[in-house]
């Protein structure tokens, strides 16, 4: 493949993570949802990337994330691999915040997608030392905090 192919599959890569990013950047539902068809040559690994969840904060939290969800399947189809979270998944940190942001997770993950967690500084809010909110974090999600995550061979 030459490098002009390589440049134009990667520009399209980009524009529609962009697309996708844009549109679900306020967690809201997109008035239109125009995605680009992706393309799975030379693909290695399709990731849906998200933050600041803050599951728990009673502002809609719960529908804004079923809402990403149904974008980022609208986007990429099920040749979606991974979902990762980066930071502020929960308000506090507290165990029912975790168990309903692992709900939702469950019921709106479509079958052969990962999901990445990583923790940010809400997490430590709503306990009563580091050490717990670390403890807590692992205990609910099954994944260490500091970790690299491979997906697909990427």
């Amino acid at each position: 493949m030459d490098w002009t192919t390589k440049f134009r599959r990667f520009t399209a890569g980009c524009l529609t993570a962009l697309t996708l990013i844009g549109s679900v950047s306020a967690w809201g539902k997109p008035e239109t949802t125009n995605y680009p068809e992706l393309e799975d040559e030379g693909v290695k690994a399709r990731i849906a990337v998200g933050s600041d969840l803050h599951i728990g904060n009673n502002v809609g939290a719960d529908e804004r994330l079923r809402n990403a969800y149904e974008q980022f399947y609208k986007a990429a189809g099920d040749r979606l691999d991974a979902v990762a979270f980066v930071g502020d998944i929960t308000n506090e940190g507290r165990a029912e915040q975790y168990d309903s942001l692992l709900e939702i997770v469950s019921e709106e993950t479509h079958e052969g997608t990962e999901t990445i967690y990583c923790m940010g500084n809400h997490e430590f809010y709503g306990n009563s030392s580091a050490e717990d909110s670390r403890n807590r974090f692992k205990e609910k999600t099954g994944q260490d905090i500091n970790k690299s995550v491979e997906v697909n061979g990427v």
